[in-house]
Formats: C-alpha cells, sequence, structure tokens
C-alpha cells in the first residue's frame, strides 16, 4: 500500500508536510499535528494497456509511513474508506500488516471514522464471507484501539446498509465511552444505553436508529442532527416512556438542532403504523419540549405534522435560525418566547396559492417588528406560485432578499423604499410594463445633450447591492433605460449594481458622466 492517488484525506494529510521543514525542535510539535490523523482509502488502479475492464484494488494511506517512523502514538483520529465492497477482502487481509500491531500502540486513537457502501453487487457473491471479513476489521479496531469515543458511521446505497455486524460490535464496545456519534444507514445495537457524555448526535432515521433514542440522555446533548425525518416523527421517540414526567423532554444542553425532513420514507425500512402510533399518542398527551440554551435551529423541508414535531420552548434569545425549501405555520413560532434572532436565513421553495396567506403571516411574523433581527435576515423565494403582494408584506427588519422569479419595476420600487433596513436585493427577471413608463414621465426628466440637472429627491433606503439577471419589457426599450437612470439617482445608498446588459444600456457612461453632479454616483460600481 502506498499513497498514490490524491483522495481527500491524502491531500488535506500532504497539506501539512510543510511543518516538518523546520528547525529540529519545532519538528518534534509539528510530528503531532501531521500524524495525528491516520487513512486509508480504497480505490481502483485501471491498466489501459491491459483494456478498460481491467482494474485493480489499491490503496491511498500514510498508515505504513506512521508504522515505518513509528508515530503510531502520536495518532488520535482513524479514518477507513471503503467505498466498494471489492475493497473489504483485501483490506481486512492487509490490515494487521499495515497497522503493524505487534510492533506499534495505537491505543491514543480516540476518533474513528468508517465509510462504507455495502449495496454494490459482490463479484464472488459471497455476502457471509464480506460480512465475516468485516467483523474481523471491527474486531482488531476494538482489540487494539480502546479509547475510541468518538464514532462516524457512514455508508451509501437506499437503502444505505452498512454491515451489522461492524455496526452492532463497535457500538456494542464504545456506547458507554461515546461522547460524539454520527450514523448514517441502518444501525444494529445491543447495548442498554449511551454514555452520559454523548454530547454529539447525528442520526438518519429509519426502522433500526429509532430505537437508539431512548438509549441517549437528552439533558448531556449540545447537537443533535437528524436526517431523513418523515412526517409523523415527534420527539417522543426519545422519550424513556417511564420515571416521573414521562411526557416531558429536557434537552437542557443543547446548543445546536438540525432536522432535514423528507416527503418520502427510506425505502420500506419505516414502520408507519408505529409513527402513526406515537402520533396519535401525542396528539392525547402532547409532550413538553425544552431547548432552553439552543442557539442555532435549522430545519429543512416541510414537516406536515409541524405542531407535533415543534411543540417545544425555545429560549428568548438566539444566534441563528435557517428554515430551507418550504415554511412551518405560523403558529408553531409564533407561540415561542423567542424575540431575537441574530442571524435569521429562509428559503420558501415552491409555496402554493393557497398557503399565500401562511406564507404572509410567518415572514411577517420573523420579519416584522414581532422579532428583533439583531445583525442580518435574508430570504429567498424560489418558484412560488403567488406574485408578492406588497400591501401584505410588513417586513421591517429584513436585510437580504433574493427572489427567483419575475418582479414588476413598480414591486422593485416599493421593495427598495418600504424595507428600512433591505440592503441587498437580488431579482431573477425585471419587468416592465405601461406603468413603468408613467411612473417616469411623472417623476423627473433627464435632457442628457444639455446636462440639464433635476433636483431628485432621494429615497429612504438601505439598499447598497442590486442584481438583477435577466430584463422583460412588452415595447420600448428606452423606457427600461431612463427607469434604471430615475433609479441610479434616487437610491444615493447604491455601491454595486449588476444589470444584465447594463453596457450595452449605456448605464455606465452615464454613472461616469453624470457623477460630477450627483456625488452619490461616484461610488457606485455597475457590470452585467
Amino acid at each position: 500500500m502506498a499513497i498514490e492517488s490524491l483522495g481527500e484525506e491524502t491531500y488535506r494529510w500532504k497539506n501539512k508536510f510543510p511543518l516538518l521543514a523546520v528547525c529540529s525542535e519545532w519538528r518534534q510539535v509539528a510530528l503531532r499535528i501531521v500524524y495525528r490523523d491516520a487513512f486509508v482509502e480504497g480505490s481502483l488502479q485501471y491498466n489501459m494497456k491491459i483494456g478498460p475492464e481491467a482494474q485493480k484494488v489499491d490503496f491511498s494511506t500514510n498508515i505504513d509511513l506512521i508504522t515505518a517512523l513509528g508515530v503510531s502514538r502520536h495518532v488520535r483520529n482513524l479514518s477507513i474508506c471503503l467505498e466498494e465492497s471489492r475493497f473489504i477482502q483485501p483490506f481486512v487481509k492487509e490490515m494487521p500488516l499495515l497497522f503493524a500491531f505487534e510492533n506499534n500502540k495505537w491505543n491514543k486513537v480516540e476518533s474513528l471514522s468508517l465509510n462504507m457502501y455495502k449495496g454494490f453487487i459482490r463479484n464472488n457473491g459471497d455476502s457471509k464471507q464480506d460480512d465475516t471479513e468485516i467483523e474481523t476489521m471491527a474486531d482488531m479496531i476494538i482489540e487494539h484501539m480502546p479509547k475510541v469515543s468518538k464514532i462516524r458511521l457512514d455508508s451509501g446505497g437506499e437503502p444505505a446498509i452498512l454491515a451489522a455486524g461492524v455496526k452492532s460490535k463497535l457500538l456494542s464496545r464504545y456506547a458507554s465511552q461515546l461522547t460524539y456519534l454520527t450514523s448514517g444507514g441502518s444501525v444494529a445495537h445491543d447495548f442498554n444505553h449511551f454514555s452520559d457524555e454523548l454530547t454529539h448526535l447525528e442520526l438518519r432515521i429509519n426502522h433500526s436508529s429509532l430505537p437508539l433514542m431512548p438509549k441517549v440522555n437528552p439533558r448531556a446533548l449540545q447537537k443533535v442532527v437528524l436526517t431523513n425525518i418523515p412526517s409523523h416523527f415527534s420527539w417522543s421517540h426519545f422519550a424513556t416512556k417511564s420515571g416521573e414526567h414521562a411526557n416531558e423532554l429536557d434537552f437542557s444542553n443543547l446548543r445546536i438542532l438540525q432536522m432535514f425532513y423528507t416527503g418520502m420514507p427510506e425505502g420500506t425500512e419505516l414502520n408507519h403504523s408505529a409513527f402513526d402510533a406515537n402520533r396519535l399518542e401525542q396528539s392525547r398527551n402532547p409532550y413538553a419540549v425544552r431547548f432552553p440554551k439552543l442557539q442555532e435551529l435549522g430545519i429543512t423541508s416541510y414537516p406536515p405534522d409541524a405542531q407535533l414535531s415543534f411543540v417545544a420552548e425555545y429560549p428568548k434569545r438566539m444566534r441563528k435560525v435557517t428554515l430551507r425549501y418550504s415554511f412551518l405555520p405560523p403558529s408553531v413560532f409564533a407561540t415561542s418566547k423567542i424575540s431575537e434572532i441574530s442571524i435569521l436565513d429562509m428559503t420558501v421553495y415552491y409555496a402554493q396559492l393557497d398557503e399565500s396567506s401562511e406564507f404572509y403571516a410567518l415572514t411577517n411574523h420573523l420579519l416584522g417588528s414581532s422579532i428583533n433581527i439583531k445583525n442580518r435576515s435574508s430570504l429567498m423565494l424560489s418558484y412560488d406560485d403567488f406574485d408578492l403582494d406588497m400591501s401584505q408584506c410588513k417586513w421591517n427588519n429584513i436585510t437580504v432578499l433574493r427572489v427567483m422569479s419575475q418582479v414588476s419595476y413598480e414591486t422593485l420600487e416599493t421593495l427598495v423604499r418600504q424595507m428600512p433596513h433591505l440592503e441587498r436585493l437580488s431579482i431573477y427577471e425585471l419587468a416592465f410594463g405601461e406603468h413603468s413608463w408613467q411612473r417616469v414621465a411623472e417623476d423627473v426628466s433627464l435632457d442628457l445633450e444639455d446636462h440639464v440637472m433635476q433636483q431628485v429627491t432621494p429615497w429612504k433606503t438601505t439598499v447598497e447591492h442590486l442584481d438583477v439577471l435577466s430584463l422583460a419589457y412588452e415595447s420600448c426599450p428606452d423606457t427600461v433605460v431612463l427607469c434604471f437612470k430615475r433609479f441610479l439617482l434616487h437610491v444615493t445608498t447604491l455601491c454595486t449594481v449588476q444589470i444584465n446588459g447594463c453596457r450595452a444600456m449605456g448605464l455606465g457612461d452615464f454613472v461616469d458622466e453624470f457623477a460630477p453632479h450627483y456625488p452619490h454616483l461616484s461610488r457606485v460600481l455597475m457590470s452585467g
């Protein structure tokens, strides 16, 4: 085995090499940094002289160098990446020689990352043999690395199935000392509970991961990431179903919560009746879920039973809230105690016309006067089924707005003038019609030939950046040019303007020519 191909781990490791090219005193310190991470990555080498089908299994690794130098005592993190089943047999066969267990101590390893794809068709078709070999690998890890407290188990395929033996053995051995667990795919297990020191939990929800949740101490968790969450998920899965406060869940130390919902459960793994039973039970006797120290909340995709998923108590001040690809019923947050958010990022994706009232209620609550946005609030509207009704928008706290659909020039003006803290505005397509010309005619006229200057009243606005990807107009393009010139004179806070076709319209020349008479134009950078 040797370092031949530049995999991700190899690349990161080689970037540390310059640390060794220093004085001997510093080199002793650098050794602990450079050889802190050990890795092995399976790969296929092609021999084109024989033919495109000729493949040879090879591995990129720094482990052979670590054992040759006798520095395994410095290794704290071990990453094993076997992305195809054909890698398993040769790796397990070479593992004792590669790690040189007899002459090298690996008992300082604290973190184990195991990335395997077991859903591929095997060349020999011997599934049982592969499982046995994977379990042999787990046995060697357990024997020689007793201090592992962080585990990352990833696997691919739909449904994602990592060999049951290796997960069962590793989790059963290390569960009582884990502080960090990330697991994609199924999770086999045979133990009573996790360590009370488990603070970081990332799980892909399926039939085998759900039984893990009651084994976790919610009060100890500091970060939770849940993916592939089905529509009827509820916090009751974390409950032990016993104790004095059986209907209360207190995540008293949780700082970060990220939830990724899915429209369709993974394969046929999920027991729908179990989810329905939990949903019915919680609707009759809801759980009181508390996140008193939560600082970051992320929700991706739309949970249909949001009232059940988010019956929770949040702190008054939060550092970051991220809602992506859809929006939640406003009552989810309207009843919370959140009064201040430092950073708010929202993406509303494919909102339907019959959801418009909920859309305005939620966005007005989060971006309006109900919540104080301390630093930045961003909203992206993508492919929604209705046009913006500015009379219903009460977005007093929005700083960044991206609209991935057509917006009229009249709406552009209203957005700029109505949003008191808007700094950046991006529009996919800006449309000009008859009303656009009327606005220009009623306002200022520009005589470019005679340089007749008119007194232009600045709009009260904070917009610094405007991006327009495309333009749509029915008749006279001169109207478009006049509208933009009028806009540039009124919005004195602009710094950058990017408009597709900007040069063809002569807007850059206009800015240069009129900058001596309208000083704010000297700060405007035009492009497009």
